[in-house]
């Protein structure tokens, strides 16, 4: 055995591999954190919930407004109609109406859904006197 002390090698692996760990700990922790961001932003929770608010008041009627018109929605609600005066909806925006009774699809318009990631604002609703929505059903309005 020699008493030749740490070369220049040691040392040098030593530091790359201090280097390394502190760099693979520091990554790490910024990933783990990456569950909690959420993937849409604060515009299409507005737009969201503008769309969702507009439907209410312009096929609502009574009970707080919670009673709508599934007849009238099904006949003249479609992509064009929505007032985009009173929807803060961009030209990128694309959303999705459903009107559903359970499992049970009512009503649809808009864009059929992408696999990325949207924006949900649900409501619940009733259609007093028609065979759907007597009791409640859901106004589901996405947006990516």
């Amino acid at each position: 055995m020699t008493d030749r002390g740490q070369t220049v090698h040691d040392y040098l692996l030593g530091t790359v591999l201090v280097i390394l760990t502190i760099g693979a700990a520091i990554g790490l922790l910024f990933g783990a954190y990456d569950p909690f961001f959420d993937p849409v932003d604060a515009e299409d929770e507005n737009v969201a919930n503008s769309i969702s608010q507009y439907v209410i008041d312009e096929y609502g009627y009574g009970y707080g407004g919670q009673a709508v018109n599934i007849t009238a929605i099904q006949e003249t609600l479609d992509d064009d109609t929505i007032d985009r005066s009173v929807v803060p909806l961009g030209q990128t925006h694309q959303f999705n109406i459903t009107v559903q009774d359970g499992d049970n699809i009512v009503h649809q318009v808009g864009q059929e859904r992408p696999g990325a990631a949207e924006t949900t604002s649900v409501r619940v609703i009733t259609a007093p006197g028609t065979g759907d929505c007597s009791n409640n059903c859901l106004l589901i309005v996405r947006v990516w």
